[in-house]
């Protein structure tokens, strides 16, 4: 939860100092909208703010591997003979 001196604590529970001027608090919360309230935090009580869920962005299907293919990555097929599982030594021993 923010206030007018940043983040003043991390729900279910925070509390604000005492007192008798209104204080707007911003409540985020990850894949929700924030909420803005106002509270005159004068005496002890609960407050409950039910937050609204960001609408998910549009998937696109994707439409084939686009990727250029290089070495290692399957797209030098050919160099090695099929069935060939053997693992190639780097120095050359």
């Amino acid at each position: 939860m923010y206030g007018p001196l940043g983040l003043m604590g991390v729900a279910p529970r925070v509390q604000v100092p005492r007192g008798d001027q209104p204080l707007m608090l911003t409540l985020k919360a990850e894949g929700y909208q924030p909420a803005t309230i106002e509270v005159t935090p004068s005496e002890d009580r609960a407050v409950e703010v039910d937050l609204k869920k960001v609408a998910a962005a549009p998937t696109k299907k994707p439409r084939g591997d686009k990727r250029p293919r290089g070495k290692g990555d399957g797209g030098d097929k050919g160099s090695k003979p099929p069935g060939d599982d053997t693992i190639e030594d780097p120095f050359g021993q």
